[in-house]
């Protein structure tokens, strides 16, 4: 305490509440008890409160105005506590240990005791001295980060059903918030439990990011100034006192916000809050899946609540979308047994619903959202790389390429299938050639089976029994489509995709007439001599690529050109399915031959 000049009057409450003035506790040396685990349980936490507010009773809403939060010493420390964190099951991770860090508060900057620190004037680094794990530090050495002072903790008394609550887990009532939006400048709204509301704060934090990942902050003694006003619900009921803002000339977004706090379909419940910027909502849960539909239902609740007596007709599930497009969801931390999710919906966005103000009125000409609008333009929706600063050849090209890419995807992907219904075509061929091969045999089979019948007389065996033919049930399998019918099936189909491909070689002939067009009209009329030369020379690469291909560079290819090209296509396949016929005649009648002749030989 001395080392870090720890103020007289904290120095006394920890003498009156945990241990000796010299920041020890008696009976806790050997590491293995402590009289007071929690200095001043429940929980850790350094608090000032609770405070009793005049005129607060349950049902109402305490305003809460942070209006300074500002450290009240040079230093901050953050801890690993064993097992605990983030990460603390892990054990590369698991190194408990305090850090003690320096803050300059002129600069309103603190120091990581780790790295290596910028050199200013050459000066010599400060002694090290030694951290409660063994650590090496200095006020001097590291790497210096921006403070964002806040307070860790604020709420009221939780409802009185629910008893004494620690001061680690966050909740209805407000309480371990951790929450950095929170700092000078914003607004957070409790729900009242108990008369007098009984409000607190503390935790100081010099800096912290979403989520507090190894349970504590930059934690450090802070002083802060608040503003406490009890928002009652209207006298003539609470949903009158939300919904009458529509007829009032002086309503702000301020006031709507805040009489939406009463709304039935929007009371508040869990503490919300606003910022300059944004209004905020805050959900606890051990699951942050619970933990962000809470935030989230609040937050689309709430905003229906502020901007149904305007625009009655902006629905709940409209503002889901709107929140879908333009508000933020964070972790606000992830270490005090419930975790935290906190929601960020734009006022900006928010006004144009309430007010109905103009884009410019909310986002100002000078702020970021406009900062490229110029550019945006100069690539705008123009097309084809014909933008205000004139012929961009580069990214004509590119886009050229792009499309006739695409193009030619699809028509291989077209070719692939018509290739899969010839293949198809062609085993339909196979197989009704089989048949009828089959048919016919069964046919000749059947005529000797009668000539022999004729010789013997009646028709008996040897055996004297009835012949009986086999083959008469051979094929029972229906009717079989004849060849000409198979064929006229799957030539339709084949025809069907190759019209699918002579209109994408359409589409890429239009788009390449377009662009010549564009490129001509745009050199005839806005072009410098320097572009017009550098179209010129690419019109005629297009020209020599397209004579290449035997197309007419202008224009594209004709619909005759096509019509040849497909005519000459399908001229091809019917040869080779002529030929293919052939050949399974060929081999049909071979078979036949070889059958007949087996037959003659089995007889003899």
């Amino acid at each position: 305490m001395d080392e870090w000049d720890v103020p007289r009057e904290l120095r006394s409450i920890w003498a009156k509440r945990c241990g000796a003035e010299d920041g020890t506790q008696p009976g806790c040396l050997d590491g293995t008890h402590c009289p007071v685990p929690h200095c001043g349980a429940p929980g850790p936490h350094v608090m000032t409160g609770p405070v009793a507010v005049h005129g607060a009773e349950p049902g109402d809403v305490l305003k809460v105005e942070i209006l300074t939060a500002d450290p009240w010493v040079d230093w901050g420390w953050n801890a690993i506590r064993r097992g605990k964190g983030a990460l603390g099951n892990l054990p590369e991770f698991d190194e408990p240990g305090t850090i003690v860090m320096p803050i300059d508060l002129a600069k309103r900057t603190a120091r990581m005791p780790w790295g290596i620190a910028a050199k200013e004037g050459g000066g010599a680094k400060a002694e090290p001295s030694e951290t409660t794990n063994g650590e090496s530090q200095s006020r001097e050495h590291g790497v210096e980060f921006p403070l964002n002072c806040f307070f860790g903790q604020m709420g009221v008394a939780p409802a009185p059903n629910l008893g004494e609550i620690s001061s680690i887990q966050p909740g209805p009532h407000g309480g371990n918030l951790d929450n950095k939006d929170l700092a000078p400048g914003s607004v957070v709204y409790f729900k009242v439990n108990v008369p007098g509301a009984m409000f607190s704060a503390g935790d100081g934090h010099g800096a912290q990011g979403d989520g507090e990942f190894c349970v504590t902050a930059l934690e450090t003694s802070m002083h802060g100034r608040f503003r406490l006003t009890v928002l009652k619900a209207a006298a003539s009921g609470a949903e009158r006192g939300a919904e009458r803002g529509a007829d009032e000339g002086s309503s702000t977004l301020a006031s709507s916000t805040e009489r939406s706090m009463f709304h039935p379909r929007s009371a508040l419940t869990t503490p919300r809050a606003t910022t300059r910027s944004h209004l905020v909502t805050m959900a606890f849960h051990e699951s942050l899946d619970v933990a962000e539909r809470d935030a989230l239902l609040d937050m689309v609740r709430w905003l229906h609540a502020i901007v149904q007596p305007v625009a009655g007709s902006v629905t709940e599930t409209q503002l889901y979308r709107a929140a879908s497009l333009v508000a933020d969801m964070r972790v606000t931390q992830v270490v005090n047994v419930k975790k935290g999710i906190h929601l960020r919906f734009p006022k900006a966005v928010l006004e144009g619903f309430v007010a109905g103000t103009s884009y410019e009125t909310r986002y100002p000409k000078d702020s970021n959202n406009n900062k490229n609008k110029a550019e945006d333009e100069a690539a705008g929706c123009e097309g084809l790389g014909f933008g205000s600063q004139g012929l961009d050849a580069e990214k004509l090209f590119a886009e050229i390429d792009a499309e006739k890419a695409r193009v030619e995807k699809e028509i291989a992907s077209v070719g692939a299938e018509i290739d899969e219904i010839a293949r198809l075509l062609a085993t339909a061929e196979r197989g009704l050639t089989a048949a009828m091969e089959q048919e016919t045999n069964s046919e000749m089979r059947r005529s000797r089976d009668r000539t022999r019948e004729g010789a013997d007389g009646d028709g008996a065996d040897s055996s004297g029994g009835a012949k009986v033919n086999d083959d008469e049930n051979e094929n029972d399998c229906g009717e079989m489509p004849d060849e000409e019918t198979v064929l006229k099936y799957f030539a339709e189909k084949g025809r069907k995709f190759v019209d699918v491909n002579a209109d994408l070689v359409t589409q890429l002939a239009d788009i390449e007439r377009r662009v010549y067009e564009e490129a001509v009209a745009f050199m005839e009329d806005e072009a410098t001599e320097e572009e017009k030369e550098e179209a010129e020379e690419w019109l005629a690469a297009r020209r020599g690529e397209r004579e290449d291909e035997g197309s007419n560079p202008a224009g594209g290819e004709t619909d005759e050109d096509e019509e040849v090209v497909f005519a000459q296509g399908r001229e091809a396949k019917e040869r080779d399915e002529e030929k293919r016929k052939e050949q399974a005649a060929a081999a049909a009648a071979e078979d036949e031959r070889r059958r007949a002749e087996e037959a003659e030989e089995a007889e003899r």
